[in-house]
C-alpha cells in the first residue's frame, strides 16, 4: 500500500461519519454495506464471486506463493476454543479460520453461499430451505450432511450449552426439518424476513459434526472439526492460537498460508515493536501516534491501513449487582459521564460520541432522539440522585480487559471518582476478563462491538432476557419480558417504518427507563498493519480481518 494513503488519518473521523451515513439507506452485515430494506433471501444463492478488491492494498504484482506461516500480534487472546459460547469479537475473528456460517454477506449487502449451495424462502418468509453443498468436509475427513447442521442448530438451542447465539435462534426457530441427505428445511415462529442477517456470521450459527461436543460441556481444551480454511492445532491460554491449513477445503485454491499463529500481545506499544523488530508480520489495532511516524518516515518496511469503521463503545450496569437495583443510581452514574471528554482522553478526539449503536445522522438515530434524548452531563445532579439511593460509598468494582481497556477503566473510573463514586479498577487477563463478565463477577464493565446492518439483529442478544448462570450475550443479566415481546415483533414486520418505531420504543426503554446501559461513541482510531512482504490482506472496514472476498484467508508471504 502506498504510505501517501496514510493520509487519511487527518481526515479519519471525517471520512467515518460519511462511510456510515452512507450505509444508513439499507444496512450491510459484516461489512457495514446496503442491504434490503426488508432483506428477503432470494430464491437461490447467487454464486461465489471471486476475490473482491480490498479497501486496503492496491493490486499485488506477481502469482500468490503457498506456504510460509504468519505471525499476527492480537490485542485479545482466543478466550475459549469452545465453537459457540465465544464468538464475538476477536474470539469470534480467530474462530472463522475454522468455521463458516450457512451464507454471509458481501460487500454489497447480498447474501451468498457458504456452506449452504442455495436455499428458498417461502412467499411470508416462515420457512426457509436450505441445500447444503455436496463434498464439504470437515477437518476430520468426515463429510458434512443435513444431520450436522441439524445437530449443530439443535445444540445452539439447548440452554445447558450456554451459546452465544442462541437468543437470537431461539427467537426465530420453531423447529428443523431433513428433507434430504443435503437439504433442511427452517420451520420459523413467523415470518422472518430478517433470518439471512441472523445467520450470516459464525457468532449465531456454524456447523460442526453431529455429537462432536457433549451437553452442558463448556470447558473443551481442543475445538471440534470445523470446515473452514484452517484447522486448529493449539492454543495456549493467554499466549497463543495457532491454526494451521485445511488441504481439503472446499474453496480451492484458498489459503495460501501453511499456518497463523496469533499471538497475544496486549498492549498497542508491544504490538508495534514486535512488528518492527520482525517478531510478527502482521498486527491489529495499532495506534495513530504509530502511524503518524511511518507516514513520516520515521519508521519504514511496513504498510498500515486504518480499521475506520472500527466500532463503538458503551458500558454496562450488572442488574444483579446490589448497587444497581435503584435506578436513581444508575441514572447518577450515567449524569456523571462526559462523552466528549472520553473520546478526547482514550480516542485522541478521532470518533464521535454517540447516543444509539447506529449510523450518526441515520433515521435510526433520529427516530431515537426524539423519545429518547442523550442524559445530560450534570454532577450535582448525579450526587443527589445517588443520595436518594442510598448510596454510601460502597466500592464499586469496575472490570477491564488489559491493553485496550486500560485507558477506558482510567477515564471512566475518573469521571466517576469526581463525582463522588468509589470506584474500584480491576485490569484483569483477556480470558478472566471474559470469563467475569459471563459470570456476572462485576458491577460496570465496558464493551465493544460494531454497526452490522441492522441495529436488533446485531443488538438483540445483548438485552434480551437469558437463561443460566453463564451469559454469554446478556452480560449485564437485564431481563424485561416487554422488550422480548418488543424484539419478537420487530422480526416479523418488514416495514422499515415500522422498525423505526419499535426500535425507538425498545432504545427508549433501555436508555432512559431502565438506563442498562450507556454508549459513549465511536472509536476511529485502529490500524492494522504489516511488512513489506506480505500481500493480498484486506479487510472490510470495522476492525475484522478474516473477510470472505479479503483478508487473512487472500493473504500470502513474498518470498
Amino acid at each position: 500500500m502506498n504510505r501517501h494513503r496514510l493520509g487519511l488519518l487527518a481526515a479519519v473521523s471525517t471520512l467515518t461519519v460519511l462511510v456510515l451515513a452512507a450505509a444508513c439507506a439499507g444496512g450491510g452485515d459484516a461489512t457495514v454495506a446496503p442491504a434490503p430494506a426488508a432483506p428477503s433471501a432470494p430464491a437461490a444463492a447467487a454464486p461465489e464471486p471471486a476475490p473482491a478488491t480490498s479497501t486496503a492494498p492496491e493490486p499485488q504484482k506477481g502469482q500468490p506463493q503457498r506456504g510460509g506461516t504468519l505471525l499476527w500480534g492480537s490485542a485479545k487472546e482466543m478466550s475459549s476454543p469452545h465453537p459457540y459460547t465465544t464468538t464475538a469479537s476477536v474470539d469470534g475473528y480467530i474462530k472463522e479460520t475454522m468455521f463458516e456460517p450457512l451464507i454471509r454477506q458481501d460487500k454489497d449487502g447480498a447474501f451468498r453461499g457458504m456452506l449452504a449451495e442455495s436455499w428458498t424462502v417461502s412467499d411470508d418468509a416462515s420457512v426457509w430451505t436450505f441445500k447444503l453443498r455436496e463434498g464439504v468436509k470437515f477437518h476430520n475427513g468426515q463429510e458434512m450432511t443435513a444431520d450436522d447442521l441439524i445437530w449443530s442448530v439443535n445444540f445452539i438451542l439447548d440452554p445447558d450449552n450456554a451459546a452465544r447465539g442462541r437468543g437470537a435462534l431461539n427467537a426465530d426457530i420453531e423447529k428443523l426439518e431433513k428433507v434430504d441427505k443435503y437439504t433442511v428445511k427452517f420451520i420459523l415462529k413467523g415470518p422472518r424476513g430478517l433470518f439471512g442477517l441472523t445467520i450470516a456470521e459464525i457468532s449465531r450459527l456454524h456447523v460442526i459434526p453431529a455429537g462432536s461436543i457433549k451437553t452442558g460441556d463448556i470447558k473443551v481444551q481442543v475445538p471440534p472439526p470445523g470446515t473452514g480454511p484452517f484447522r486448529f492445532k493449539d492454543w495456549v491460554p493467554a499466549d497463543k492460537t495457532e491454526v494451521v491449513r485445511f488441504d481439503d477445503y472446499w474453496r480451492d485454491p484458498y489459503p495460501y498460508l501453511d499456518g497463523i499463529v496469533f499471538k497475544l500481545i496486549q498492549k498497542s506499544s508491544g504490538r508495534q515493536n514486535a512488528l518492527r523488530a520482525g517478531d510478527v508480520q502482521m498486527a491489529e489495532r495499532l495506534r495513530p501516534t504509530f502511524a503518524q511516524r511511518v507516514q513520516k518516515g520515521e519508521i519504514t518496511g511496513i504498510q498500515l491501513d486504518p480499521a475506520t469503521l472500527s466500532g463503538f463503545r458503551r458500558f454496562e450496569f450488572n442488574f444483579e449487582s446490589p448497587l444497581f437495583q435503584d435506578r436513581r443510581m444508575r441514572e447518577a452514574i450515567v449524569r456523571s459521564i462526559d462523552r466528549q471528554a472520553f473520546m478526547d482522553e482514550v480516542y485522541f478526539g478521532l470518533g464521535q460520541p454517540m447516543v444509539v449503536p447506529v449510523p450518526p445522522g441515520s433515521d435510526w438515530e433520529a427516530a431515537v432522539l426524539k423519545v429518547a434524548p442523550m442524559f445530560e452531563l450534570d454532577t450535582n445532579r448525579s450526587k443527589q440522585l445517588a443520595q436518594e439511593a442510598g448510596y454510601n460509598g460502597e466500592p464499586i468494582r469496575f472490570i477491564v480487559e488489559r491493553g485496550q481497556g486500560e485507558p477506558i477503566g482510567e477515564s471512566i473510573g475518573r469521571m466517576l471518582r469526581k463525582a463522588g463514586f468509589n470506584i474500584k479498577l480491576e485490569v484483569l487477563e483477556s480470558g478472566v476478563y471474559d470469563e467475569k463478565q459471563a459470570t456476572g463477577d462485576y458491577d460496570l464493565t465496558p464493551h465493544g462491538a460494531s454497526f452490522r446492518g441492522d441495529p436488533i439483529v446485531a443488538a438483540a442478544g445483548s438485552i434480551r432476557c437469558e437463561e443460566g448462570e453463564r451469559h454469554t450475550r446478556n452480560q449485564s443479566r437485564y431481563c424485561n419480558p416487554k422488550i422480548d415481546a418488543l424484539l419478537d415483533e420487530y422480526l416479523t414486520v418488514s416495514d422499515h417504518q415500522k422498525h423505526l418505531e419499535i426500535y425507538a420504543q425498545i432504545m427508549k426503554t433501555v436508555l432512559r427507563d431502565d438506563i442498562v446501559m450507556v454508549y459513549m461513541g465511536w472509536n476511529r482510531t485502529r490500524f492494522f498493519g504489516w511488512r513489506d512482504n506480505i500481500r493480498g490482506f484486506g479487510h472490510p472496514g470495522h476492525g475484522a480481518y478474516t473477510a470472505y472476498e479479503k483478508g487473512l484467508f487472500t493473504t500470502w508471504i513474498e518470498r
